[in-house]
């Protein structure tokens, strides 16, 4: 559970949060999530459902460096 305590949204009178999930334990496919949101101080609630799709990971495309953009006397390197 994730409580918030403080309008974080400057202008917004919102608050933003981020929720780390571990999908390892996961079937490939479409799921429907849903967030529950109680606002006490305010009385009201509302239960959002949103579409993920869990699917195999992609595989990170090598670094590259165009050509002409490398500073004066330094090598730069195409791998991490």
């Amino acid at each position: 559970m994730v409580q918030a305590r403080a309008i974080n949204v400057e202008g917004r009178d919102a608050v933003a949060i981020e929720l780390d999930v571990p999908l390892a334990g996961l079937k490939l496919g479409p799921y429907v999530c849903q967030l529950n949101v109680i606002d006490d101080a305010g009385g009201s609630f509302a239960f959002p459902r949103f579409a993920v799709l869990v699917r195999e990971p992609v595989a990170a495309a090598p670094v590259t460096v165009p050509a002409g953009t490398q500073s004066s006397g330094a090598a730069a390197s195409a791998t991490p």
